[in-house]
Formats: C-alpha cells, structure tokens, sequence
C-alpha cells in the first residue's frame, strides 16, 4: 500500500472517530478531526458539600380545632402574615350546632396549612402552624472529615431558603456520625427533612470553563476558525466539573472541550 493510500485510510478512520472537524493537511491530504466546543464565561464559583438537615421553626404555634365537624372554609393560605385572633377556618358542626370559627392563637406567618376544606376534624386536631419568625433554626450533622472546612458564618441552602451556620458542636456525637451544627435559613419553612448545602468556599468573579476543556495545563482558544493553545493557571474548582482559570481566555472566548489530544497549534477548527 502506498503512502498516499495509508494517509487517506488514516484521514477516514480519524473521520468516522470523533464529532466536530478541524482541517489539517498531511503531505497535501486534507482530513478532519473532530472535537466538541465550549464558551467560557464570567462568574463566580462555589463549592459546597450536601448535607442532610431538619428544618424546626422555633417560637412556632399550633393551631388545632377545639370542635368536632368538617372544615367548611380555609380563609387563609400559606405564607400569609395574620394576626391574633383572626379566622383561620371554619368548621361545620352540622344543622344542629352550625359554624364554628378557629381563630389565630397568636400573631404570626403562616408556615404549614395542615387541613383542607371538606378534611373531618375531631377535638385537638392540627389544622396549621403559624411561625412568628422568618428564620427557621435548621439542624445538621457535620461528618468529622469537614470539621475543620464548615465554619460558623458559612452560607447554608436549603430548598429556595439560605441563611448561615449559627453554631457548631465543639464536640462530636458518635450516634450521629459527626458534630451536630446549627443554622438559621430564610426562606424555608419548618417541618422540611433533606439535603441542604453547605458553601465550603466562594471565587471571587473569574473565566470560568469546564474542568474536561483543560489539558496538560492548557485549553485551545478557537480563534479565526484555528485552535491556539494557550496556557492557564486554575485558581478555583466547584467539584462539580467547572473550574476558574487565568491566562488569555476571556468570557465569551469559544474553547474546545473534548478532543484537544488530537490538535495542534494552528490547526483550522470546523463546526
């Protein structure tokens, strides 16, 4: 076989092997090899650990029905602000004895509707939770391995709530598996079980790329339909496959994410 013929069977392997082209030439052969493409962009990073969390509101009340009968009206809903001794629901108690209304024990939110209408409810069943905070205290355990990364003041979400680690337990809880901590979220109302985030560390704003885009200290910049390599010093990673560099790339600079092993300098990209 000739080395033109090898060439070409080369150049059509390499086709057939990846995704997108760029152009090069072999002894006057052309052929393609194919990557994928990324835009950088400007942000700020974190990086965060998933705990597991329990949200109590603390200074909270009960609302419970003091009769026996159907709820025939909720006139309030959740997230309302109402005040002591306004009408919360109504309930029926029949012909005989008519409507009752279950007022408002104290001022507050309303953070859980626990009835609806049409529910039957007996004596000292809950029909609400009025909060008289908008922080609810949201507990977690911190595993002996972050001890020294979770801080008080460290940023907490939880659902479409944040807030700050409060407290920390100086000492660990063996049955619990680590420190218990203590965090006050806005924004979340209490009686939630399940994984909030711990913010570990916060970039300041830089490029931000996919972590796959760098290679041996390096991503190809696409630039006039070529690749140029380009080193880069990564400051900041998330953990979660993007990461912060410097050097000449720019937001909005188009980057090859995925087969950068395969180019060289200058080598003409197609997509």
């Amino acid at each position: 076989m000739s080395l033109k013929v090898r060439i070409s069977a080369l150049a059509l392997l390499l086709v057939s092997a990846c995704g997108r082209g760029v152009e090069r030439k072999v002894d006057g052969e052309p052929y393609a090899v194919f990557v994928e493409i990324a835009v950088a962009e400007r942000d700020a990073l974190m990086r965060k650990v998933p705990l597991w969390c329990r949200s109590i509101s603390e200074g909270t009340f009960t609302v419970v029905s003091d009769v026996v009968g159907t709820v025939s009206e909720v006139r309030r809903r959740e997230g309302e602000w109402v005040g002591k001794g306004d009408t919360l629901f109504v309930i029926s108690r029949g012909p005989a004895y008519g409507d009752a209304p279950i007022l408002a024990p104290a001022s507050g939110r309303i953070s859980i509707v626990l009835a609806s209408e049409g529910s039957p409810v007996a004596v000292g069943t809950p029909l609400a939770v009025i909060s008289r905070g908008r922080s609810v205290r949201v507990d977690m355990v911190i595993p002996e391995v972050l001890i020294d990364s979770v801080k008080v003041g460290s940023k907490v979400m939880f659902g479409k709530g944040s807030g700050s680690v409060a407290w920390i337990s100086g000492v660990p809880v063996r049955d619990a598996g680590g420190y218990v901590a203590r965090a006050y979220v806005r924004g979340t109302r209490p009686g939630r079980m399940g994984i909030c985030d711990v913010v570990l560390a916060i970039s300041d704003t830089l490029v931000v790329v996919p972590e796959k885009a760098v290679y041996e200290g390096h991503v190809f910049k696409v630039e006039g339909g070529r690749a140029h390599r380009v080193p880069v010093d990564v400051v900041f990673a998330d953990g979660r496959g993007k990461v912060g560099v410097k050097g000449e790339i720019g937001a909005g600079d188009t980057i090859v994410v995925l087969g950068m092993e395969s180019l060289r300098e200058g080598d003409r990209v197609v997509f």
